[in-house]
């Protein structure tokens, strides 16, 4: 759906040029941005649909490769790896209904499904609403939102369980799922069993303070984030990660993320290194 949403986007790019804003206009409380509402009859089971069940998927190649829509060059990543955001999340419904997704399949507003600028296609990820802590797993199968405030376009059905589908847009985190074949059985491990791991994995341990596919974004947060300690800026598919450490365990990992945390205004998430 790459080409169709790109066309989208610049309609709705100019339309805000002649409106004379500086921004996109949000759609108000109850009401859906240029008609793109649900169909008349949705299900009426949309409060108990399941989250999409994360399984082992081979990427699709040319689904992930850079493309560049109004002028901005996206870096896809190409393989499943630790990967945390925060940001403004929208909703597609009833104008994409059907139409092909950027890796080939059908648009279905009632499934739960979402699209991602950078994420690799397909992939899963999970996705919490920081305003009501509502959480859902969905499928990430298609390409956008392309405005800059934006990092993820969530189908109708999993927008409405999050919460968010009569406002429009929602505050976010999005977590990608990197092990989805043994996700379910690693959900809650227990915190002693995390503990003892991260003391086996000496130096591997990092502070994910914030991920940017633009590198001037990226060095404005590592100059704010060396007044608070050790930070590293790392590069790999594209993305510009800043980080915290390396830690000789997880344990001392969390200890800092407090540090960051509150003099950065983040939340950040400990992740293991990989070779």
């Amino acid at each position: 759906m790459q080409r169709g949403r790109a066309r989208f986007a610049l309609l709705l790019f100019v339309l805000t040029a002649l409106a004379g804003c500086s921004t996109t206009r949000q759609p108000e409380e109850g009401a859906y941005y240029l008609n793109d509402g649900p169909l008349s009859n949705p299900p009426v089971n949309l409060d108990t649909l399941p989250d999409a069940k994360p399984k082992p998927e081979p990427l699709d190649a040319n689904a992930n490769k850079p493309y560049s829509v109004m002028g901005h060059l996206y870096v896809p990543l190409t393989h499943l790896r630790p990967f945390h955001e925060k940001g403004v999340a929208s909703w597609y419904g009833r104008r994409y209904q059907g139409q092909p997704t950027s890796d080939g399949e059908r648009y279905n507003l009632w499934a739960m499904t979402a699209a991602s600028p950078i994420l690799p296609l397909p992939c899963y990820a999970r996705v919490t609403n920081l305003d009501n802590g509502r959480s859902v797993i969905v499928r990430v199968n298609d390409r956008g939102p392309f405005l800059s405030d934006r990092i993820m376009d969530l189908s109708y059905a999993a927008a409405y369980k999050l919460g968010y589908a009569q406002k429009g847009i929602a505050r976010v985190s999005v977590d990608l799922i990197d092990h989805p074949g043994s996700y379910e059985a690693r959900t809650d491990p227990p915190r002693q069993e995390i503990s003892d791991i991260g003391e086996l994995v000496a130096g591997n341990w990092y502070l994910q303070l914030g991920a940017y596919t633009n590198r001037d974004d990226a060095e404005h947060l590592l100059v704010k984030a060396r007044q608070v300690g050790s930070v590293v800026l790392t590069q790999q598919d594209g993305i510009f990660r800043v980080e915290g450490g390396p830690y000789p365990s997880r344990v001392a990992a969390q200890q800092e993320a407090g540090s960051f945390g509150h003099a950065l205004g983040l939340d950040p998430m400990v992740i293991l290194a990989r070779p």
